[in-house]
């Protein structure tokens, strides 16, 4: 119960964020790359978990191999989970300090290079837990991905 309460805030944390970016990205005329690489970086950290509430509290989870299951350390699953908990309201109250509307004139973007360099380190960190997450969601899914390649015909 614990790890879906985690995945649905940790979507909705994602999905509240990536709105105020996508916002920003489409009020700017000029803005700045940054803003577009962290909005990929959520999108992909989206579904990644996306998968794993798939796989772990959805109706996919009756097909999870319970030999795979133990496999994963609930702690480290956990503690992968309450991470990125963090990073996003890092990332939220980075973005609700640089909100320019219209175009990027020079005193916005002197506001913008103040955090760019958070914003980047948020994005490696996102990065990162996509990574872990993408793991975890391998070693769910590794039977299917065997018997998967078995039905492929070999050149």
């Amino acid at each position: 119960m614990e790890v879906a309460a985690s995945i649905v805030g940790l979507l909705a944390a994602s999905i509240q964020v990536a709105g105020m970016l996508k916002l920003f990205i489409s009020s700017v005329k000029n803005a700045p790359a940054t803003a577009e690489q962290l909005y990929n970086e959520i999108n992909r950290f989206r579904f990644i978990l996306r998968r794993i509430q798939d796989k772990t509290i959805s109706s996919d989870a009756n097909d999870l191999s319970p030999e795979r299951a133990t496999l994963i350390d609930v702690n480290l699953l956990g503690s992968t989970l309450t991470a990125p908990v963090f990073t996003f309201s890092e990332l939220e109250k980075e973005m609700d300090r640089i909100k320019p509307r219209g175009k990027l004139d020079f005193w916005d973007r002197v506001k913008w290079m103040r955090p760019e360099k958070n914003l980047l380190n948020t994005s490696l960190r996102l990065n990162r837990h996509e990574t872990s997450l993408t793991l975890i969601f391998s070693i769910l899914t590794w039977n299917a991905i065997l018997i998967g390649a078995s039905f492929c015909p070999r050149q």
